[in-house]
């Protein structure tokens, strides 16, 4: 009937088809997890645009409140400065604050 050669060549076109089917699987089996991890990568992508666009906004408000800051800073000083040239024209500045007063003063800054 058959030939063992008929056989074996028979069993070899087999074992080539059954691991051509068995590669075809694998390659299907990548292509799909390549592609769900080309759709995560895609959504993480996006993801850090928005975390960078918040980080930019944030370092911006930042930057603005430190210039709010100083700008109160310097208004804070200016002010502090004027009201000390006031106080040394007036001729009050050199006297003496009674004891009593002198005691109540230190008293509230100790609460």
């Amino acid at each position: 009937m058959f030939s063992r050669l008929q056989v074996f060549i028979a069993f070899v076109i087999l074992g080539l088809f059954a691991g051509l089917v068995f590669q075809y699987q694998v390659i299907t089996k990548l292509k799909e997890d390549n592609q769900a991890l080309s759709q995560t990568l895609s959504k993480q992508e996006e993801a850090n645009k928005e975390l960078i666009r918040s980080l930019e906004l944030e370092r911006e408000a930042i930057i603005d409140y430190q210039q709010a800051v100083k700008l109160l800073r310097e208004k804070a000083n200016d002010t502090q400065k004027n009201i000390k040239a006031m106080l040394k024209a007036e001729p009050c500045t050199n006297t003496r604050l009674p004891d009593d007063a002198i005691k109540r003063l230190q008293s509230i800054g100790r609460d």
